[in-house]
């Protein structure tokens, strides 16, 4: 197995080491070695070069030099203190990434560079190398409809191969360029497990969501329905949320209305409610031949 040779600053409370630590590779469950050439006993190295990420572990952007002396950007996945409960999060994502998603790295997710322990100031510490794909999306309105649609065909790759992955979340979507992106990849696989994806529907763009119950798949769901993917099948009036599937006109909005009370005038109710559906119909007005068939043509209709 090869050793790491880590040159890195440890988290804040400490001062600043500039000599490097040297850490050992780990083997990850199910997946053979020997089929990689980072199997030998040579010595690799990571640089880093800032810190990106710092909570509960601490990601740094850096330079990974393999053992072919080529070099390579990556970011390090770091914990100073790999207590049980860390070590099987690490182990659980550098298994993910080796065995059922390995065919996905390089496109879909980050290429792997290996799974580390070492000592750092005392304590029992880890490591995994990754490939440095960009910066993370943070929320969906930074990116265009076609990205966010391409995050959730990843996704249904990742279930295709057995692995949901529990936190799919836009911080853990990495875009390569915001102004003229050619590459979006999904991180962050320490929540993942097996999976079984029983999604009965297809995924059609930009109609109403279809009931939970009916597409089968909780995490599908979910991120077409953020992502916007599926166009909204609420709105909301007096602080509650009503189907539009459910009215037809303002009158029948304000009695699906949970939260409507005498506060208002009918007028000034009525005004509301009618504001609302002008707001949905010019948000959504590009979706109208999507979702045609699943509200009534009063409410959206073609013109």
């Amino acid at each position: 197995m090869s050793s790491l040779q880590f040159y890195i600053c440890v988290p804040r409370h400490y001062e600043p080491i500039k000599e490097p630590f040297s850490f050992s590779e780990l083997p990850v469950e199910g997946h053979d070695p020997t089929e990689t050439s980072s199997a030998s006993d040579r010595t690799l190295s990571f640089r880093s070069t800032e810190v990106i990420y710092d909570y509960d572990t601490r990601v740094y952007r850096g330079i990974f030099t393999d053992q072919d002396g080529q070099e390579t950007k990556a970011v390090c996945k770091f914990v100073l203190d790999a207590g049980t409960q860390v070590k099987r999060r690490f182990q659980r994502e550098a298994k993910m990434y080796q065995t059922k998603l390995r065919d996905l790295q390089g496109y879909c997710i980050p290429r792997f560079y290996g799974l580390y322990s070492g000592q750092v100031v005392g304590n029992n510490s880890m490591c995994m190398i990754l490939e440095d794909c960009g910066e993370s999306v943070g929320t969906y309105d930074t990116i265009s409809m076609e990205w966010c649609i391409m995050a959730v065909r990843i996704l249904m790759a990742i279930h295709k191969r057995g692995v949901q992955h529990n936190d799919f979340h836009p911080r853990n979507l990495i875009i390569d360029n915001f102004e003229k992106p050619t590459r979006l990849v999904v991180v962050d696989f320490e929540h993942a497990t097996q999976h079984e994806c029983r999604r009965e529907l297809d995924l059609d763009l930009y109609t109403l969501p279809p009931f939970m119950c009916e597409f089968n798949c909780n995490e599908l769901w979910d991120a077409a329905d953020n992502t916007l993917v599926w166009t909204p099948s609420s709105v909301c009036i007096f602080g509650g949320f009503v189907s539009v599937r459910d009215f037809t006109t303002p009158e029948e909005l304000l009695a699906l209305a949970p939260d409507y009370d005498d506060r208002y005038e009918p007028e000034e109710a009525l005004k509301r409610a009618k504001a609302v559906i002008r707001g949905y119909l010019r948000q959504w007005k590009d979706r109208k031949p999507y979702v045609l068939g699943n509200v009534r043509e009063t409410l959206l209709p073609v013109k």
